[in-house]
């Protein structure tokens, strides 16, 4: 199979570079401007993460360069237009127009941050993938069905690289980036995420609601199997009797793969379903935060408050995705196997009681 796919990838991509060949031509025609930089993130459907933070930095401090954002999304279009942001349509004609001239692309997950029309003269433009977070589980870009994997060896050869840039949080990374982008060392730079930066130059404020003295977020990660978040013992009344006696919300914030598996909200007074917005700029807003597998924790860190780590499913994750740190060396804080010894977690810390601080 592995010989077969790669014979069909040898002749498909020499198909697309003979029936492409007019599209280099024409790119030789069409001039870069190298003050034009085009943003995007999470396959162009939000306005978000190290994107998002770079974007209105280089708004507001680089005035010698025009930052472009591009999204798919006709909601965050509109109100990134109601903001008098430099934002358009992945494919109306500015948007295009954008696309094809500008001398950067970033991007904070995948080139489908962007539209395609930015990857056809693919020699003349920068691609800097900024990324999103810190990686502990393992990641592999290169999985998916045949066809997938043939698309996307079809695309990075039509491209004729990865990416030019990669930005790291620290060093120790570095590594694992190499594996993962398939790039030299040179390309990954260690300048800390841009979100972070933003957290404390923009900071907004969740208002709280009457009652509400403390405020704990939950971000769960996705998996690729079934699982659901409130199991291991959950009962929602028991949980929030117990929110509402220690005057404090809790925050959930599901990943984008599940907004529909979870859509029905849980009817109870000091639950919050936080869906489609950016939470960064409202993290140090958070007492707590609870997390299995998800890197926002490395962004927690920077304020030196406490973390309840929650990996009831941890062999199973371990057994199926694997990690690239030592799990319980790199999570400073306690953990809880159900939700009955979250609640005990959480006491401990509403109590003063912080052996990680």
């Amino acid at each position: 199979k592995m010989k077969q796919s790669n014979r069909l990838i040898k002749v498909a991509n020499f198909i697309i570079k003979v029936v492409l060949f007019p599209l280099y031509v024409v790119g030789f025609l069409i001039p870069k401007n190298k003050n034009i930089w085009i943003f995007g993130s999470w396959r162009g459907e939000s306005f978000s993460d190290n994107s998002k933070a770079l974007f209105l930095y280089i708004e507001k401090k680089a005035k010698h360069i025009n930052p472009v954002w591009l999204t798919k999304n006709k909601s965050v279009l509109n109100e990134l237009k109601c903001e008098s942001k430099n934002a358009y349509y992945f494919y109306s004609l500015k948007g295009i127009y954008y696309s094809l001239v500008a001398k950067a692309a970033i991007m904070s997950a995948s080139w489908t941050d962007l539209p395609l029309t930015t990857f056809i003269f693919p020699w003349r433009i920068k691609l800097i993938q900024l990324w999103h977070g810190t990686p502990l589980k393992k990641m592999d870009l290169k999985v998916g069905t045949l066809k997938e994997k043939i698309s996307r060896r079809l695309f990075i050869s039509y491209l004729g690289r990865e990416y030019d840039l990669v930005i790291s949080a620290n060093q120790n990374n570095v590594k694992i980036y190499t594996e993962i982008f398939n790039l030299e060392t040179t390309k990954i730079k260690v300048t800390g995420q841009p979100r972070n930066d933003f957290i404390f130059l923009n900071k907004k404020f969740y208002h709280k609601k009457e009652g509400i003295k403390k405020i704990c977020l939950y971000m769960p990660t996705w998996r690729n199997y079934k699982f659901d978040i409130f199991g291991y013992d959950f009962d929602p009344q028991i949980f929030n009797r117990f929110l509402k006696d220690n005057e404090t919300l809790f925050v959930i914030k599901i990943h984008p793969n599940e907004i529909e598996k979870y859509k029905d909200e849980l009817n109870c007074s000091n639950f919050v379903f936080w869906r489609n917005k950016d939470i960064y700029p409202f993290l140090l807003n958070f007492d707590i935060i609870l997390t299995d597998y998800s890197s926002i924790y490395f962004d927690f860190l920077i304020f030196n408050k406490p973390i309840i780590f929650t990996p009831f499913d941890f062999q199973e994750y371990l057994k199926l995705n694997g990690f690239y740190y030592h799990y319980d060396s790199v999570t400073p804080g306690p953990k809880a196997r159900d939700w009955n010894e979250v609640m005990l977690c959480m006491q401990d810390i509403f109590n003063g009681v912080d052996e990680y601080k």
